[in-house]
């Protein structure tokens, strides 16, 4: 009686035994695939990084260097930003520095990236 047992306890232990293989092949299937997505993302990251790196955000500038220039340079945004430091009005700032208000408010609404984009678009202007 008891070989009949193990007969029938080796038949279940094969059959958890090919469940679980299966159930492996599928896990690693899908771990391929992860994998894989993982990678298109990073692909996708990367392209996107490119298209926003320095090159990408430079002002249009034919070889004449015709077009309109930016009305906000670096010293007459540290003008504004002095000006409304010491707590001057947008108006008050505009009228003094011959801008208008839209202007000011721009400039006090930059944000540090902003700024930093300002300085170098100058540099692109003053070579």
């Amino acid at each position: 009686m008891e070989d009949r047992y193990k007969g029938w306890m080796k038949h279940d232990f094969v059959d958890e035994v090919i469940k679980l293989k299966g159930m492996l092949d599928e896990q690693e299937i899908e771990l391929e695939t992860l994998r894989a997505e993982r990678e298109y993302v990073q692909k996708l990251k990367d392209e996107l990084q490119e298209k926003l790196s320095e090159e990408h955000w430079k002002p249009k500038k034919n070889e004449r260097g015709a077009g309109r220039k930016p009305m906000l340079t670096r010293e007459l945004y540290a003008d504004i930003m002095r000006q409304k430091d010491a707590g001057n009005s947008y108006r008050q700032i505009a009228k003094s520095l011959g801008v208008s208000v839209g202007l000011v408010g721009k400039a006090c609404n930059m944000s540090g990236v902003a700024v930093e984009q300002l300085k170098h678009e100058q540099s692109l202007y003053n070579n």
